[in-house]
């Protein structure tokens, strides 16, 4: 075995109808994947773990503010278009484009994914591991359109080629969802047009773009009231009264003052001003746009919303700015 070498494998544990510590885990199935990187000092192990239960997930049970979840729903009715998540690796997006792939997934739609490597089931979809000498990302989802799809998800867009190729199906009769890396929704178009798409395209094939972070959800039993500091004010058009952080934690939250972590969205819909902007490629103008859409929050305003429902703490808030 070749122990210099970078090393990528996995493996899975089934806790189905198993019982620990007195509870029942019913259909419980976790894959773990693990990369060995030879360092100076040994051996560096990352597992990455993988409730395969997220693959089932449905859009109800992603919280979400109520004016984006019914922009998303609207977004999803259509049967073409781009929907692109953007944030750093971690981010929950595969997780929340999954749980708009199962609100789709009807025995009417054909259903294909191009990803690397593929992470979650999804009844009846065609499932495609990319492999980056033979079968790329642009050549996979250029396959895909000879196989009639519905709906495509192509794992994230790295590259020229894969950008055009994912704007040439999306403004052909599919919807198509993916994933970049940007820091939050307005950098996501200039992130493509930085891969050299033409800007017509592009605005005629987004039907949506979002960013995404995932933040601590506070324990309902013991978080505590708090105020926005003054110095913060200037950070959110919607101040209220009232906040939420952390507690001291609780019975319910074996102490710990949280109870599992929560997405947080940017959520902006390609309207006509918005189009507009993509043709001049100026991000104020973009930005501007984006402000006048009901549903749009900064990803600050986004979790200082949800903290006044109790849901993350503010000081997670307003350290979710990125300029």
């Amino acid at each position: 075995m070749d122990k210099e070498s970078p090393q990528d494998g996995s493996f899975w544990l089934d806790y189905n109808g198993q019982e620990i510590d007195g509870k029942r885990y019913d259909g419980l199935v976790i894959d773990v994947r693990v990369n060995i990187l030879p360092t100076k000092f040994g051996q560096n192990i990352a597992c990455r773990i993988l409730d395969q239960s997220n693959s089932g997930r449905s859009l109800d049970t992603v919280n979400m503010l109520d004016d984006v979840r019914e922009t998303v729903m609207q977004v999803l009715a259509k049967e073409q278009g781009m929907v692109i998540v953007s944030g750093p690796t971690g981010s929950g997006k595969t997780s929340t484009l999954y749980s708009f792939l199962n609100h789709l997934n009807t025995p009417d739609k054909h259903i294909m994914t191009a990803e690397d490597p593929v992470e979650y089931r999804l009844p009846g979809a065609d499932k495609v591991n990319i492999n980056a000498h033979y079968r790329s990302f642009g050549k996979t989802v250029r396959a895909f359109l000879r196989q009639d799809p519905d709906i495509i998800l192509v794992g994230e867009i790295r590259d020229s080629e894969t950008a055009n190729t994912a704007i040439t199906v999306a403004n052909t009769g599919h919807l198509l969802l993916s994933t970049i890396h940007a820091n939050d929704a307005a950098a996501t178009v200039i992130r493509l047009l930085g891969l050299e798409v033409e800007r017509v395209a592009l605005a005629d094939a987004l039907s949506a773009f979002f960013a995404q972070r995932l933040l601590n959800q506070l324990c309902e039993h013991c978080c505590v009231p708090s105020r926005l500091p003054e110095t913060a004010k200037n950070k959110t058009r919607f101040v209220a009264d009232t906040y939420f952080v952390k507690g001291k934690g609780c019975e319910h939250c074996d102490g710990m003052g949280i109870s599992g972590r929560i997405p947080v969205l940017e959520f902006v819909v390609n309207n006509e001003e918005v189009r507009q902007a993509i043709l001049t490629g100026d991000l104020k103008i973009l930005e501007e746009a984006m402000r006048k859409q009901l549903q749009y929050k900064t990803l600050i305003e986004a979790g200082l919303e949800m903290s006044k429902q109790g849901l993350v703490d503010m000081n997670d808030a307003l350290a979710l700015g990125v300029r």
